[in-house]
């Protein structure tokens, strides 16, 4: 995750962006596909625990079912396809294993199955559908149960696996995602950010 403070908000983060803190180099690849109609079927979020894998996943839906008018590789927070998305209510973007309140941190066999059975579902309002979902496997047996929809997603869905663990994927998988990594902040960088967002009184 590249991140570049100079005139921070007025210049690379307004009102109208992603509103993602240091993941601008991310941002800009993903607007890149949207805007030459490129998106790919298959992308893997990789990133510690915590650096802001989902939220991008988020907003990437975002940009695509709920597009501002004047620039379709942004998305209109004010829609109600985008506040949908944001409280994991729209019926085309599928959060699975990726939400705030996920407890367990690794995806089943079961997990996999029940997950595998909504992809193949016919997508709700529109002719395809986003499937976002945490991928920290159990055990190779839960890779194995689904490897087929993992190399190979339906043409209506654009799967993001969000992992820590990209290592943990056989070639076959990997070979197929276009790979968006995300790296924690410099320390420093973090509390200027903290402090100017007000999100903190002081820092030592």
């Amino acid at each position: 995750m590249l991140f570049d403070d100079t005139n921070y908000r007025s210049e690379k983060h307004t009102s109208d962006s992603w509103d993602i803190f240091g993941a601008d180099e991310a941002v800009e690849t993903l607007r890149t596909h949207i805007a030459k109609g490129l998106t790919n079927r298959s992308y893997m979020f990789i990133g510690p625990e915590g650096v802001g894998k989902n939220t991008l996943a988020r907003r990437f839906a975002q940009a695509i079912f709920a597009p501002r008018n004047d620039d379709p590789t942004l998305p209109n927070m004010d829609s109600a396809a985008a506040n949908a998305i944001e409280r994991g209510e729209f019926g085309d973007v599928k959060l699975f294993g990726a939400t705030e309140g996920l407890k367990t941190k690794t995806t089943s066999v079961h997990d996999l199955r029940q997950f595998a059975h909504s992809v193949y579902l016919t997508p709700f309002s529109s002719k395809y559908q986003f499937i976002i979902y945490t991928a920290n496997f159990a055990s190779g047996n839960a890779m194995n149960a689904n490897l087929k929809l993992l190399e190979e997603p339906p043409s209506s869905a654009t799967l993001i696996i969000i992992t820590d663990s990209p290592d943990t994927f056989p070639a076959t998988i990997r070979s197929r995602c276009f790979d968006i990594v995300l790296r924690p902040l410099p320390q420093a960088t973090l509390a200027a950010i903290l402090v100017s967002e007000d999100l903190v009184e002081d820092i030592d």
